[in-house]
C-alpha cells in the first residue's frame, strides 16, 4: 500500500446487508496492482445482517485504505440523497470508482488500466468495460456491449437505459461525480443518470474486456425488487420518467427526440404491466 500519499482514485463501495457477498468484494479491491494509491470509501446504510461487523473488522486491518462511513438509520429508505450529502464531500482522488457490496471485480488489473487511459486521454469523462452477470455464484452471461474498443455519444448512454452497464464497470473524474443536478437527484438509480453525467461532462469510451462481475436476481436486490414487486416496478418507471423530464429541461430540449423515446418505453412498460391504462397516460393522469 501507499501509506500517507493522497490516493489518484477514489473506490465508492455502497452495502446495505450483503454479507455473504461484502468480503469478495472488498478482497477484489483490495487485490488491485496498481502503481498509485488508493482510497476505498464503504458507505453501510444501517445494515442489520452482519455487514457492519465485517466493515469494521477491514477498517482496523486496512485503517490506512478503507474510509467508511457507518449509518444510524437507513438512509435510502429516507430518500436522503447521501452520495451528494456524505459520500462526493469524502472524496480525495482525481478519479473515482465503484464495486457495490455484492459485486467484485475479476482482474487485478483493472483501476490500472482505467487509470492510465484516463491520464492519457483528459478529454474522457468516464471509461467503462464489459461485465459479467452471475446468479447463485454461476455465470449467467457475458455482457459485452460492443466487440470492439468504440466511444459512446450521449445519445446511445440515454438510449441504453439503466441496463447498459454495470456500475462495477464505472471509472470516471470526481470532479464530474460530484455534480448533483436535478435529473440526477431524481433518479431511481444512480448508475443510468452518471453515465448519462458523464456524456455530457466529456467523452465516454469503452473496452470490451471482462474485469467486473454483477451478482443478478440476489434476493432483496433492486433488481430483483423492480422485477418481482410491481409496486416497486411502477415507482420506478413513474421516476425514470420524471427524471428524463428533468433531464430534457438540463439539455435545453437538445435531445428531446431520445428522451421522449425513453419516456414512451416506460410508459409503455407500464400499461403493459396493467399498471395504468393508454387513457390516464394521455390525460396525464401518471404523474
Amino acid at each position: 500500500m501507499f501509506k500517507n500519499n493522497r490516493p489518484l482514485v477514489s473506490i465508492v463501495c455502497i452495502t446495505f446487508n450483503q454479507a455473504p457477498y461484502f468480503r469478495r468484494a472488498l478482497d477484489s479491491i483490495l487485490m488491485q496492482k496498481t502503481n498509485f494509491p488508493y482510497e476505498i470509501i464503504v458507505h453501510d446504510d444501517c445494515s442489520t445482517d452482519g455487514t457492519t461487523k465485517i466493515l469494521r473488522e477491514y477498517e482496523q486491518k486496512f485503517f490506512d485504505v478503507i474510509k467508511p462511513i457507518y449509518e444510524k438509520e437507513n438512509l435510502y429508505s429516507k430518500h436522503i440523497p447521501f452520495e451528494k450529502e456524505y459520500i462526493a464531500p469524502m472524496i480525495r482522488g482525481k478519479y473515482v470508482a465503484f464495486c457495490e457490496g455484492d459485486d467484485y471485480w475479476l482482474d487485478r488489473n483493472k483501476l490500472q488500466i482505467q487509470a492510465d487511459f484516463m491520464e492519457n486521454h483528459t478529454e474522457y469523462s468516464m471509461i467503462f468495460h464489459a461485465i459479467r452477470y452471475e446468479h447463485e455464484n454461476e455465470v449467467i452471461f457475458t455482457d459485452r456491449i460492443s466487440k470492439i474498443e468504440r466511444d459512446y455519444s450521449l445519445e446511445e448512454l440515454i438510449e441504453g437505459g439503466g441496463d447498459f452497464a454495470g456500475t462495477a464497470t464505472f471509472f470516471c473524474r470526481s470532479k464530474d461525480y460530484s455534480v448533483f443536478p436535478e435529473f440526477r437527484l431524481k433518479a431511481p438509480f444512480g448508475d443510468y443518470t452518471l453515465q448519462i453525467l458523464a456524456g455530457i461532462m466529456g467523452k465516454v469510451h469503452y473496452i470490451p474486456k471482462v474485469m467486473s462481475a454483477y451478482t443478478y436476481l440476489r434476493n432483496g436486490s433492486w433488481t430483483s425488487r423492480d422485477i418481482m414487486n410491481l409496486t416497486q416496478h411502477k415507482k420506478n418507471r413513474i421516476d425514470e420518467v420524471i427524471m428524463l423530464k428533468s433531464l430534457d429541461r438540463y439539455t435545453n430540449y437538445k435531445y428531446h427526440n431520445i428522451i421522449l423515446k425513453q419516456i414512451n418505453l416506460n410508459l409503455n412498460l407500464l400499461v403493459s404491466k396493467g399498471l395504468y391504462t393508454m387513457q390516464q397516460i394521455q390525460k396525464n393522469e401518471i404523474l
